[in-house]
């Protein structure tokens, strides 16, 4: 899916699946979370973009910084917890799902997240 490389710690073995020929998804689940990555076709407006495609979510946080943005909703009796990331090559969606709103997993498992070309990161 291009060559750009990624590095992402998952808890345990991930599963992989291509959704259609634009996206891929990683995903693994670890006691009540499931973490996830989407990888995308890049996107400019990802943030906008994601939220439009989340209906009958109910947001209750959303940041969005030069380099990154954050979601947390609430859909289908889960917390989503998303951090996006677009480059000129992919959008990256680091996504945990839970029935409680465990922040501490999702944020080591998005912190473990490298990309290997830096400089490409479009900002927001």
């Amino acid at each position: 899916m291009g060559a750009e490389k990624i590095l992402i710690h998952f808890p345990r073995e991930p599963n992989y699946q291509y959704v259609n020929g634009s996206e891929m998804k990683i995903f693994a689940q670890a006691g009540e979370s499931e973490h996830c990555v989407h990888v995308l076709s890049p996107s400019h407006d990802l943030l906008s973009a994601r939220k439009k495609g989340l209906k009958d979510a109910i947001f209750t946080h959303e940041t969005s910084g030069s380099k990154d943005a954050e979601l947390i909703y609430w859909k289908s009796g889960y917390w989503f917890m998303e951090r996006l990331i677009s480059t000129a090559e992919h959008s990256y969606i680091l996504q945990t799902k839970n029935r409680g709103l465990d922040s501490e997993a999702h944020r080591i498992f998005a912190a473990s997240f490298d990309l290997e070309k830096h400089e490409q990161i479009v900002h927001f």
